[in-house]
């Protein structure tokens, strides 16, 4: 008996196994990058308040990086700010299981405390 086809058959059946996960791996890349762009972004707005006390420069910061100013909310009070933000990142291929975007929720809250300025993932 020739058994000669069997591997063929196999390396069929995998390769749209494989290639699915290589685009999900895509797909969550980019949204994790963009997640921790966001972080950053948020991260440095909460130093330039506590630098300026001004909420406009936190407000140009999150514009000039692109962030809509419908997609964040923020809260101020003696020595400290609340940023929330809800934005979402487009999918590449998830589109083919129909997962056109994908949800990211950030809160983070600064306090200032003597001179250092913490900032912290609000649960």
């Amino acid at each position: 008996m020739n058994n000669r086809g069997q591997t063929l058959i196999i390396f069929v059946i995998l390769i749209p196994i494989i290639i699915t996960m290589a685009a999900l791996v895509v797909d969550i890349g980019k949204m994790n990058y963009e997640k921790e762009r966001y972080r950053g972004i948020i991260e440095n707005s909460i130093e330039e308040y506590f630098e300026s006390n001004q909420i406009s420069d936190v407000k140009e910061i999150l514009t000039l990086n692109g962030i809509p100013e419908d997609a964040y909310q923020i809260t101020t009070q003696e020595n400290l700010i609340e940023i929330h933000l809800t934005t979402s990142v487009d999918s590449i291929f998830a589109k083919l299981i129909n997962i056109d975007e994908y949800q990211i929720d950030l809160d983070y809250v600064g306090t200032k405390e003597s001179d250092h300025v913490i900032i912290n993932k609000k649960e």
